[in-house]
């Protein structure tokens, strides 16, 4: 699932390295708009849950769309020793492969970020983990309204699994708080999404924090975000 979401145009820029390593091969990076815009709120928010003892902090990102939030967060946070390893689920399609191609563009530059992407379907229990072993920190934007059931709830159980006591599972997107929706706008994308397929549309913060109980984790805070969003931060027991 991308993080950009289906409803998004996506603007694709194709360019050629001039190495001999990759010469006459396209790079595409692919560019949500939305995930322009949002990049440096999440950063923001990010930075009060990466330690800033410089200590190394490993963090992996499920559907990680189009590979600008991996590149963003990896870059901004360097500095205290973030690694991130980028996942997407496959397909089999044009898709997956647009995307996996897009996550390399934008992150090959970045030394602390783990290539190539995972190749991961969150629904799947138990996850594998990733190269670099058990995350401090699973980060999962705009994928949850436009999932399935089984994938939200397979994201749960996941990150349960594979955080250690004191790990968080950090999400973000629009949400229904405490059961109700707002504003209308979002009541109506809740709508617009459901009608496209039952099985999507705007989840309760009471369902996930439900979700996470089962799992071992508690939502220990949300985070209002530009836009109608939210961060919702989950820590590992």
């Amino acid at each position: 699932l991308s993080t950009a979401g289906p409803a998004l145009s996506l603007l694709a820029t194709i360019s050629r390295h001039s190495s001999s390593s990759f010469k006459n091969i396209k790079t595409i990076k692919m560019i949500a708009p939305a995930a322009e815009r949002n990049k440096e709120p999440i950063l923001a928010i990010m930075r009060q849950y990466v330690p800033a003892d410089g200590a190394a902090c490993r963090m992996l990102e499920i559907a990680s769309g189009t590979g600008q939030h991996c590149a963003h967060l990896a870059a901004g946070l360097a500095d205290r020793g973030l690694q991130i390893q980028p996942s997407e689920i496959d397909n089999q399609d044009q898709s997956s492969s647009s995307s996996f191609a897009s996550i390399e563009a934008h992150c090959r530059s970045l030394s602390n970020v783990c290539l190539p992407p995972m190749r991961l379907d969150i629904s799947k229990r138990p996850c594998p983990e990733p190269p670099f072993g058990r995350p401090d920190i699973i980060f999962c934007a705009n994928m949850i309204h436009i999932s399935s059931t089984a994938a939200v709830e397979g994201l749960f159980a996941n990150a349960g699994n594979l955080l250690p006591a004191g790990g968080r599972l950090i999400t973000y997107g629009p949400y229904a708080i405490d059961g109700a929706i707002y504003p209308q706008s979002n009541a109506d994308f809740n709508r617009s999404l459901r009608a496209r397929n039952p099985d999507w549309g705007l989840r309760d913060t009471a369902y996930l924090a439900g979700l996470a109980e089962a799992a071992g984790m508690a939502l220990s805070a949300r985070h209002e975000m530009p836009a109608n969003n939210w961060m919702l931060v989950f820590d590992k027991s």
